[in-house]
């Protein structure tokens, strides 16, 4: 059984405007199989949202239909999750709540280190996997 995994929308970005790196290789595991993608609503929005943003690929190789095309292959690997949760976090960035509820769900999933330093500093936390 593959990892789940939650893929930040940078990754993505990343992942497309550069043929090598960590984020190409984060991409190619869940095409492989190797991972599995989480997406919820909230999350499937900002992907939408960041995809839109055509400032962010003036570097990438690909055009907007082949990113388009990226984006709806990569939607095709994900798993859909709904969110309910009884507790919400009081972070700094609202928008960093959803990635605290995602790994939870998501049970053993993978927190990237940008993430995990962001909840070990609010919440005092130390050591998250």
């Amino acid at each position: 059984m593959p990892k789940r995994i939650i893929v930040h929308a940078n990754v993505l970005v990343a992942a497309l405007r550069s043929p090598a790196g960590v984020n190409r290789e984060v991409i190619r595991a869940c095409a492989l199989g190797k991972t599995l993608p989480l997406i919820g609503a909230k999350l499937f929005l900002e992907y939408e949202s960041v995809m839109g943003r055509a400032h962010l690929f003036q570097n990438s190789p690909l055009s907007a239909t082949e990113r388009q095309e990226f984006f709806d292959s990569f939607l095709s690997l994900c798993e859909w999750v709904s969110i309910s949760f009884l507790w919400r976090p009081n972070l700094p960035d609202e928008g960093d709540i959803i990635l605290w509820n995602w790994p939870s769900l998501a049970r053993r999933s993978l927190l990237s280190p940008a993430i995990r330093e962001t909840f070990e500093a609010s919440f005092g936390f130390r050591r998250l996997k």
